[in-house]
């Protein structure tokens, strides 16, 4: 399964659509079997999906999203887990215990509850 978290400085980036990193994380049951962080290109909406898809991302997480993009994403079977906001490992490790969505990683000004 491969996941993709938007990122801004260690933590996740509080709006996709302008996000310019994404850390890649290939789970293996669970797992972690290889993460490596990958520039995104300022080619709007369907250039980052057509990214993801070209990277075989499963699973998004990010902060805010608009409609437009987590929509596209989804249309080509990408799961979007948006209004996550925290420190990348810490919002890897609540994803892997299955506490995402959830109030402790939820975007300051939102409800993911």
């Amino acid at each position: 399964m491969v996941l993709a978290i938007a990122v801004s400085g260690g933590r996740v980036a509080p709006l996709f659509d302008t996000a310019r990193c994404v850390r890649l994380l290939h789970l293996d049951h669970g797992q972690l079997s290889s993460s490596q962080e990958l520039r995104l290109a300022d080619d709007g909406t369907f250039g980052r999906v057509a990214a993801l898809v070209r990277w075989d991302v499963d699973t998004v997480i990010c902060g805010a999203i608009t409609r437009q993009l987590s929509a596209a994403l989804e249309g080509r079977g990408i799961e979007v887990i948006g209004l996550v906001a925290g420190e990348v490992g810490c919002v890897l490790e609540a994803y892997r215990g299955g506490a995402l969505p959830g109030e402790e990683f939820s975007l300051p000004g939102s409800s993911s509850t």
